[in-house]
């Protein structure tokens, strides 16, 4: 949590020696090493040694626990990142998890993907269908199911994937890129205008991304760059990868107030609200001149009912 992934790494291994027995923390160091693996953020390029350390560590969590449907997913994933063209393991795997946990939306989700990259369309647009039912606000699981729809000629229910998609999470181009492909198919030219303009909005974001991606990559230690890569995340309500980014730059630089009034906000919208107080009390008395902490605040203590502290809140404010 403090973003000292590699000394969490050190403590799981060790927590692994004086319980060999404890199915979580081989899970738990399992899913950090996959996380390690990866060589440098935003990339798709695996460290394959740390990469099988940590599937070693999983397969031994679920050896512990068999009946642990999130260690069978994780496993599953992590198979899925070491080699896309090998399919048939993570299925099975994924298809545990779905016998043990037949509400688990992560795990259909990544089944359907899967399942797409085995070429097997019909089986992913099902199993993505179910994915979409059991998780309403991720686009991702729509601009997937989309991709099956497109490819099985159903171009409408496609078109309709795409858009639902890209109404929540308008930061993926790919989708507007293949809004704008079906569209062109339907002869839609005003869908095809809004899918264009699309594009080009979220490809300046992703430009900066990048560029704040690349700079962190060069400056890992830099709490500035690592509080904006947050920002980026944060600016298109991606909460959960901004907290990572934000609780990072704050294990850098504890005094960054800017980093834990957008840690407490983002907190706050993942319902959060303990950590999100702590985060914003904190900005509150790194920067005591500052408005926005209590602004904040008066927001969180409204949403939360806290009805004493909303209202001496807002005459401090006021």
């Amino acid at each position: 949590l403090k973003g000292d992934p590699e000394k969490a790494a050190t403590e799981f291994q060790r927590a692994c020696e004086l319980d060999p027995a404890m199915s979580e923390a081989h899970f738990e160091l399992g899913k950090l090493l996959l996380h390690l693996s990866a060589q440098t953020i935003g990339s798709q390029a695996r460290d394959l040694e740390v990469l099988d350390r940590g599937l070693a560590s999983m397969q031994k969590a679920c050896e512990l626990d068999p009946e642990n449907d999130f260690f069978w997913f994780w496993l599953a994933r992590g198979h899925f990142q070491k080699d896309k063209d090998q399919t048939a393991a993570p299925i099975e795997m994924l298809k545990k998890a779905i016998a043990l946990n037949a509400e688990s939306g992560p795990a259909w989700k990544l089944l359907g993907r899967i399942q797409i990259q085995a070429g097997d369309m019909q089986a992913a647009s099902e199993t993505l269908k179910r994915a979409t039912e059991l998780m309403p606000k991720d686009g991702s699981s729509r601009f997937h199911l989309g991709t099956t729809l497109e490819v099985l000629g159903k171009t409408e229910e496609a078109r309709a994937a795409y858009e639902e998609s890209i109404r929540l999470n308008p930061s993926n181009a790919r989708t507007y890129e293949s809004l704008l492909k079906v569209c062109a198919k339907l002869g839609d030219a005003e869908g095809e205008a809004r899918a264009n303009a699309g594009l080009e909005a979220w490809g300046e974001y992703q430009r900066k991304l990048n560029y704040r991606r690349t700079k962190v990559n060069k400056h890992p230690d830099d709490p500035q760059w690592v509080r904006r890569l947050g920002q980026s995340y944060f600016e298109v309500g991606k909460w959960e990868e901004s907290i990572e980014w934000f609780m990072k730059a704050i294990h850098i630089d504890p005094k960054d107030g800017l980093a834990h009034l957008l840690c407490g906000v983002a907190r706050r919208n993942s319902e959060d609200y303990e950590n999100a107080l702590n985060h914003l009390k904190e900005a509150e008395f790194l920067a005591p001149d500052n408005l926005d902490p209590r602004l904040e605040l008066l927001r969180l203590f409204a949403l939360t009912k806290y009805d004493k502290s909303l209202a001496e809140k807002l005459a401090e404010v006021e």
